[in-house]
């Protein structure tokens, strides 16, 4: 009886760990703007932008859809949603607490300036920052996220693409230098080992424009999609 329990709390530790995940990872501006998509119960889709902000939040019935890239206004989420009160530390007062059975905790305004106010956990989730004494390029921006580690190109890079996003764990991102055709210069060159070729200046009516490769990609269960 006691075998058959701890069977059973294993299955319900499972199933809670897989009810909140990363789900999407959205590259915009050339790889400027990253906003990392999770995925709660219900369908509920939490977007954190790389600065440790939720951009916004909802229900969207087909978050969970492969290779899908409809953008689509997220809907009014109708179960338990709290927020944190104006007696509540400055830094986070005002800002949503609960999202049904998940809460939401933020660094405080005592913490490093460079966390202070961003999102902290979201449920069982951890996020932490690069901190002020690091590389200009990375100050403020998601070091890790769960058990991922972030990391950016750094200020001592090509302008084609430092600062921009660089590894979401083993995922690497590259991107064409600012010496590379002006049709596609600072553009992402691969996710892994996905290549993804534009069309060059050479090519006026397609400057700029996807030639091969994918838009949407799929590594480690993370589906990243890239809009220009």
């Amino acid at each position: 009886m006691r075998f058959l329990y701890v069977i059973m709390l294993l299955a319900c530790t499972g199933l809670t760990a897989q009810s909140q995940r990363l789900n999407r990872i959205i590259i915009t501006g050339q790889g400027q703007q990253v906003v990392f998509s999770y995925l709660l119960d219900e369908s509920v889709v939490v977007n954190i932008s790389q600065d440790g902000s939720i951009v916004d939040w909802g229900v969207d019935l087909y978050a969970d859809r492969q290779n899908d890239f409809v953008v689509r206004p997220l809907q009014k989420y109708n179960g338990r949603v709290e927020y944190y009160t104006p007696s509540d530390n400055e830094a986070f007062r005002g800002k949503i607490r609960y999202i049904g059975k998940y809460p939401i905790t933020y660094y405080a305004s005592f913490d490093d300036k460079m966390q202070a106010g961003k999102i902290k956990t979201l449920g069982n989730i951890n996020f932490d920052y690069y901190l002020k004494f690091e590389d200009a390029m990375m100050q403020g921006k998601l070091r890790t996220v769960g058990q991922s580690t972030i990391s950016y190109y750094s200020s001592f890079d090509n302008v084609g693409f430092k600062g921009k996003l660089r590894a979401v764990g083993p995922v690497q991102i590259t991107y064409y230098s600012s010496f590379d055709d002006k049709a596609f210069s600072g553009k992402i060159k691969s996710i892994n080992n996905s290549q993804i070729q534009y069309y060059s200046s050479f090519e006026p009516r397609m400057a700029g424009a996807l030639k091969s490769g994918s838009w949407i990609q799929n590594h480690n269960g993370i589906m990243y999609w890239i809009r220009n």
